[in-house]
């Protein structure tokens, strides 16, 4: 069987509870997954070095410094 978001408040009865709490839980789980995803693309993106900068901070260093 699939398992979607959504296929917990269809299985349980929703008098209980059980359905939209599950649903809360995966919801949290996708939740921390992107999060995480997003957060390393913005790690990845930051601490790339920039191929303009660097050569622009070369051509001010003197050449007997290299």
């Amino acid at each position: 069987m699939r398992r979607e978001p959504a296929a917990p408040t269809h299985m349980h009865f929703p008098a209980g509870g059980v359905g939209l709490k599950l649903g809360l839980q995966d919801a949290m789980n996708l939740g921390w997954k992107l999060a995480a995803v997003v957060q390393a693309a913005l790690i990845t993106a930051t601490t790339r070095p920039d191929p303009r900068t660097r050569q622009r901070s070369s051509s001010w260093t003197p050449s007997w410094m290299s």
